[in-house]
């Protein structure tokens, strides 16, 4: 979807509009011709921080559009400290193991045994410390196909079969 926003001055105010809400609040507008208070505008996603970096989003011209230009600021030596105090209180708080160690640079705490890396499922098993496989074969039920005669029907569990639904029965 098309996204577009007002200027003030040639510069981009307030937060961008999808084209739906541009053309229901001005229906006659000319979107290949946009009057000097209208620009394109281009979404850009964030970028991948690090555990101790923080962004932030201006809207700046680029070409012809407006975009999201992101910048990366390192955390203060506070900032960081105050973050590493709240990760390892919400770990707590949130049942963390025992005896999974807080790795700074990762700003996490990680098991002392590592994740498999063969491409497989794993679950952490605290009282066997270990990784165990987790089985992720897909269930699957031989049910016959619903009797599509305009009655209701049950399944009986024992025969795999569709019953004929009577009164006495819930």
């Amino acid at each position: 979807m098309n996204l577009y926003i007002r200027l003030l001055n040639g510069k981009p105010v307030d937060h961008p509009v999808f084209e739906y809400n541009l053309k229901d609040a001005y229906p006659n507008i000319d979107l290949d011709n946009l009057p000097e208070d209208w620009a394109r505008f281009v979404r850009v996603s964030q970028p991948k921080l690090g555990p101790y970096e923080k962004a932030e989003c201006q809207y700046e011209w680029e070409g012809d559009v407006v975009k999201d230009v992101w910048y990366i600021h390192e955390m203060s030596d506070v900032e960081k400290s105050q973050k590493i105090a709240q990760v390892k209180k919400n770990y707590i708080e949130d049942g963390g193991f025992e005896n999974w160690v807080f790795d700074e640079e990762k700003c996490c705490h990680v098991p002392p045994v590592p994740y498999p890396d063969d491409g497989k499922a794993y679950e952490w098993v605290q009282n066997a410390n270990k990784w165990v496989e987790i089985d992720d074969t897909p269930i699957t039920l031989d049910i016959p196909p619903y009797p599509e005669d305009g009655n209701i029907y049950l399944l009986n569990e024992e025969t795999n079969k569709w019953d004929l639904k009577t009164d006495d029965i819930p």
